[in-house]
């Protein structure tokens, strides 16, 4: 007993806590398991992060086996260190801009994908991702040009538990090039086999008024004949309050938290500017799992295309899987 009291003395008791407090904060300080957004240690298995500063570029057009033109992100960012593509999660081979434009079509008169210089969220030059879709045109199957990069979900286990962030920056007349019932879709996930989808959108009505968010899950894979579902129901309310505005010409955070297990339960939660535009918690998908993020995206209905161009730019992303 005397051993004891002689061992932890009130003075080596307050040495052994700095140690392990320093220990601990020194655990936090690591990239890998750190979380940006509340600087608290996670059980994260991956971190993802670029500013698209130092030697990032886009490859040249090509077309593959179906088809259709694409393009690849390359190049190491200078800030943090992660490799285009090969330290994106899942198959990173597969990630890249896809644009659904026929192979009969000259790319460049339909989109343009860029790393670009511009004023930043600071206030400051800096490095950015550029997006366009320049006019409305659709491909061999119908589908209409857009420009999208593509995470896939291999290893299965990836969209268990995953969070998106970014900045982002619209175009400053995004107004005057949608018409009344029209619509842009700013990101999308989709079930294996298209069974199921959830995307982002920005809408204006049949009758016109204000632009608004808008998140929409839809079962498939005959889009169009879906019932009302779990995320739709939500959706409405969300709708209705139109609390958020959708910034125009300035930059915005915004950030995506998708979590889900096999029999498709689980939570999805989107936010702007740390402003919460949906929290859906239970059914998020169907049983078949999700297959493919299309986390940047420039897509927009025919009737908006022919008003005119739909850009933006991307800074800032950040990646995280946990383990599931």
């Amino acid at each position: 007993m005397s051993f004891f009291f002689t061992l932890y003395t009130p003075r080596r008791l307050k040495v052994l806590l700095a140690l392990f407090l320093t220990t601990v904060l020194y655990a936090c300080k690591t990239p890998n398991i750190t979380k940006k957004d509340n600087h608290q240690c996670t059980d994260a298995r991956f971190y993802f992060k670029s500013t698209f500063e130092g030697n990032i570029q886009i490859t040249p057009p090509t077309t593959g086996k179906n088809g259709k033109w694409g393009q690849h992100i390359i190049g190491t960012d200078a800030k943090t260190g992660a490799k285009w593509p090969y330290d994106l999660p899942g198959n990173n081979d597969k990630s890249m801009f896809i644009y659904l434009i026929s192979e009969k079509e000259d790319p460049s008169t339909v989109v343009e994908t860029s790393i670009v210089t511009t004023k930043g969220y600071d206030g400051r030059k800096t490095q950015t991702l550029y997006q366009e879709v320049k006019k409305g045109v659709k491909n061999q199957d119908a589908k209409l040009a857009r420009n999208q990069l593509n995470l896939i979900n291999d290893p299965e286990s990836m969209f268990q538990d995953i969070r998106v962030s970014y900045k982002m920056k619209l175009q400053e007349n995004l107004e005057s090039v949608m018409p009344k019932n029209s619509w842009r879709q700013i990101t999308e996930i989709r079930g294996v086999n298209n069974s199921y989808r959830i995307g982002l959108y920005i809408n204006r009505r049949k009758t016109g008024g204000p632009l608004f968010w808008k998140i929409q899950g839809q079962q498939g894979p005959e889009w169009k004949k879906q019932r009302p579902d779990w995320i739709q129901t939500t959706l409405n309310e969300t709708r209705k309050k139109n609390e958020i505005e959708i910034p125009l010409g300035e930059w915005f955070r915004i950030e995506f938290h998708l979590v889900s297990d096999k029999n498709g339960n689980g939570q999805f939660v989107c936010t702007i500017n740390d402003k919460r535009l949906i929290n859906q918690v239970g059914k998020v998908s169907t049983q078949k799992g999700f297959i493919s993020w299309h986390i940047f995206k420039t897509y927009a209905s025919l009737n908006a295309l022919n008003a005119g161009a739909h850009y933006q730019w991307i800074d800032d992303v950040e990646i995280e899987v946990r383990n599931p």
